[in-house]
């Protein structure tokens, strides 16, 4: 049997995914297995216009991040020869349809993205859905995150100092 890897992607960790992709990549190399990307958020709004109106309804929203999120994946995934990537996109409850594609795609092993940045709430819903999943599969769960920026600049108040340039060996 080929290994599985189910890389799942939560709504708002999109860069976070691409940043982390060529771990990912390295990890389906190292284990041999074909990946599914499975893009997980709940379901969007209509677009309206400024008096109310419906301009977009829901269904062509959804056509619409469909196509943009599969086509921004794939073409990231294109840099790495040999990985067969698989994306899928899916609408509702974060928890849920995680549960659903884990039943459905059967993996050997889950990946989920966080950035390190990330504010308590996004680290706390990540950190719940990695117990759910690994309490309801039997499969091992890995958390692939960014790297930390660097130590406390920030862009708004200019140039980082000289010694961020300074390669540590």
């Amino acid at each position: 049997m080929s290994a599985r890897l189910l890389a799942l992607v939560l709504g708002g960790q999109e860069a976070a995914a691409l940043v982390t992709l060529p771990v990912l990549a390295a990890v389906a190399r190292a284990e041999d297995a074909c990946v599914r990307l499975a893009y997980i958020r709940s379901f969007p709004r209509p677009r309206l216009n400024r008096t109310g109106r419906v301009v977009v309804d829901v269904e062509h929203e959804m056509s619409r991040i469909t196509h943009t999120t599969i086509e921004t994946f794939a073409w990231a995934s294109r840099q790495f020869d040999g990985l067969t990537m698989e994306v899928v996109v899916r609408f509702g409850r974060p928890r849920a349809e995680a549960i659903i594609e884990t039943e459905v795609f059967a993996p050997t092993s889950i990946g989920l993205f966080t950035a390190r940045d990330a504010g308590m709430r996004t680290r706390w819903a990540t950190w719940s859905l990695r117990r759910r999943i690994a309490r309801h599969a039997s499969v091992r769960v890995v958390v692939l995150e960014t790297e930390r920026p660097l130590s406390r600049w920030r862009p708004w108040l200019g140039t980082p100092p000289r010694w961020h340039d300074v390669a540590r060996i």
